[in-house]
Parts: C-alpha cells; sequence; structure tokens
C-alpha cells in the first residue's frame, strides 16, 4: 500500500497510464498478466487496489535483499521457471486462502521484440489447481515506453486492460490445455502491429542506446555484433551503415 501510494502516481504520469477500474469480481482470484516491463507489477498495482502476492521467478530471489524486499515484505512467491512446482501451487494457495490475490505473469520474462512470448504448458496446469477465480489483464504500449533494450522511460501512452473474468466454477470444467488456450487468445499482443494501425509518438532521450542489445546483425553487411546506438541513431562501425530509430519505434534512413 505504501509504495503504490508513493510510487504509483509518479509511474502513472511517467508511463500516462489509461488503467481500467478494479472489476467487481469475487476475491480470492489470481491475476495472469502479459510481461511487458520490469515496472509492471507498479502498473497493475494502480488498477488492483488491494495488495497481491506477485509470482515472482527464483533467479531474483538469490539476492539476500532483494529476497527480505519480495519474500518478506511484500509476500511475493518464488517460483522456478517452466514448471509447475509444487512449492509454487502451496505459496499461491496459502495466500488465497488468507483472502489475498495473486498475480502471475504468464510469460515468465519481459519481452524483446514487443510480442508476447510463449505461455509455459504447466501455467494451465497451476491455474487449475489453485481452485480460484481468474482475471486476465493485457498491456498495451508498455514495449515502446520502456523497452527491454533500452534506457529510460519514453513518453508515452501506456494502457492496462481488464480482458475476461473467469469464476473458478468455469475452470474446474476446463482442463489445463483449455485454459492456456484462453491465456494465450487473452493475452496476445503485437507492439509493432498495433503501433502500424494507431501510431503514438513516444519521446525521450537516448532513444536508440542499448538497441545491440536486441539487433546483432547489420542489414547491409550481415555483419555481426557491430551495431551500435548512439542517442537516437544506429551505426555500424564495418559498412558506415547509418539509421535514425524514430519516436514511433521505427527507422529512418538507410
Amino acid at each position: 500500500r505504501v509504495t503504490r501510494a508513493v510510487l504509483g502516481p509518479y509511474f502513472s504520469w511517467r508511463f500516462n497510464l489509461k488503467a481500467d477500474p478494479q472489476p467487481d469480481f469475487p476475491a480470492p482470484y489470481i491475476v495472469v498478466s502479459n510481461h511487458v516491463t520490469e515496472l509492471d507489477f507498479l502498473l497493475l498495482a494502480v488498477m488492483f487496489r488491494k495488495p497481491m502476492g506477485f509470482v515472482v521467478g527464483q533467479g531474483l530471489l538469490r539476492s539476500r535483499l532483494l529476497r527480505f524486499l519480495l519474500v518478506w515484505l511484500y509476500g511475493s512467491i518464488a517460483k522456478q521457471k517452466g514448471t509447475a512446482d509444487a512449492r509454487t501451487t502451496m505459496g499461491m494457495m496459502r495466500r488465497l486462502k488468507e483472502g489475498r490475490n495473486v498475480c502471475l505473469f504468464a510469460e515468465g520474462n519481459t519481452t524483446f521484440d514487443g510480442r508476447t512470448d510463449d505461455i509455459p504448458e504447466a501455467t494451465g496446469s497451476l491455474i487449475r489447481a489453485v481452485g480460484a477465480g481468474l482475471i486476465t489483464c493485457r498491456i498495451q504500449g508498455g514495449y515502446f515506453s520502456l523497452p527491454r533494450w533500452g534506457r529510460g522511460i519514453r513518453r508515452g501512452q501506456t494502457s492496462c486492460r481488464v480482458v475476461n473474468l473467469y469464476d473458478k466454477e468455469s475452470l474446474r470444467s476446463m482442463d489445463a490445455e483449455e485454459i492456456n488456450r484462453l491465456l494465450v487468445r487473452d493475452l496476445h499482443a503485437d507492439a509493432y502491429q498495433e503501433q502500424r494501425i494507431d501510431p503514438i509518438a513516444y519521446q525521450g532521450k537516448h532513444l536508440a542506446e542499448g538497441i545491440e542489445h536486441a539487433l546483432y546483425l547489420c542489414p547491409s553487411c550481415l555483419m555481426q555484433g557491430t551495431l551500435r546506438g548512439t542517442g537516437n541513431e544506429v551505426r555500424c562501425s564495418a559498412c558506415g551503415m547509418r539509421t535514425r530509430y524514430t519516436p514511433y519505434g521505427f527507422f529512418e534512413g538507410d
């Protein structure tokens, strides 16, 4: 609650966030969202006023400081990526029995290219096992606001929308594969396709810096590892190819 009160308004402004109101849905429930930025938990916390227990990757908890912050202060639940391990299931069930909602980012990783990544097959089994209602949410615009490869938040527009509500009785009648299919349908987003349909400028400084973490092959000379982003420009050190990365996320130039 303190984190949301202190940081929520600032990041809502920085992301120019348009969030749906918290749905009128019987608690406790699981919120499942696509994973776009490292700050997705704050975007969802703006929408859901009641604090949630977030499922986090086990790798984040190797640091003692992060373990203290995420587990002891925020009540997060550790999960081994790609598996439906029993400890994660039990941790989620404990939170739900306490009347607390749980949030899971189904892909387990933030997107590199703006498209929703594959959802592990174990996710459907996990959701079915805990026996709670399900709310699916889709975050859009976050990829251009804070790309995984980039630096700093760009000022544009990000939305956080409720896609569907599923009560526990409906989920009980589905198998794990059916639940996975509805997650794929509800969470799918393609940032570049959306940008082509409804272009939005994402303004900021040094827009191209760090882009070599995502693009490694020069399209002109086909050399690897020669691209560098400086300011708003991308250059190849081998052939001199140069292009400009625009606030719309596309390239201008060669």
